[in-house]
């Protein structure tokens, strides 16, 4: 079995225990480490099946954009010159089946 270690507390956030993962970074935290969804949110979302939710760093990161670290300029620049296609085009499937059928 994987460990999967809360992003707050450090313990192991086990199946079927209360713990959410985080929609950016992928990591878990249990719901009473400080997510701030109380119990009835969390069985709601249990039958959803769904709950978006981003851990603290990561609310942090996108509500202060400025803050993150900017990417260097030569990164900029080598990935600039990265886009040039290396590769001949895809080839579309089924237009490549159907030219075939009627050879």
């Amino acid at each position: 079995m994987s460990f999967y270690p809360c992003i707050e507390c450090g313990n192991e956030v086990q199946p079927r225990r209360q713990a959410l993962q985080c929609d950016d970074c992928g990591f878990w935290q249990h719901r009473i480490c400080g997510t701030s969804i109380d119990q009835a949110t969390y069985s709601l979302a249990g039958t959803r099946g769904r709950i978006d939710w981003l851990c603290v760093a990561c609310s942090l990161a996108v509500s202060n954009p400025s803050e993150q670290v900017p990417v260097a300029e030569s990164t900029r620049t080598d990935f600039a010159q990265d886009l040039s296609p290396k590769y001949p085009p895809p080839i579309n499937i089924s237009q490549s089946m159907n030219n075939f059928s009627r050879e």
